[in-house]
């Protein structure tokens, strides 16, 4: 059995290359927003105002701590 090499037909793009050509497509089919609510990724999840964890999930206990005992 004869092997042949496997090679790209198109040269891999770069990632400006896809912000420059899919980016602006995906905005014409409402696929990717402008703007966003939040100044956090987790504020564009669960809304404005949801800077940190709940103070009871789990994750709340290795964050910094802002009261007095600090």
């Amino acid at each position: 059995m004869t092997r042949h090499p496997r090679t790209d037909i198109l040269p891999p793009a770069s990632f400006g290359d896809f912000i420059d050509l899919v980016v602006p497509e995906l905005r014409a089919r409402g696929r990717v927003w402008e703007d966003h609510e939040g100044s956090t990724l987790r504020e564009s999840f669960h809304g404005p105002g949801r800077q940190r964890v709940r103070p009871d999930h789990p994750a709340a206990a290795y964050g910094r701590r802002t009261d007095a005992a600090s």
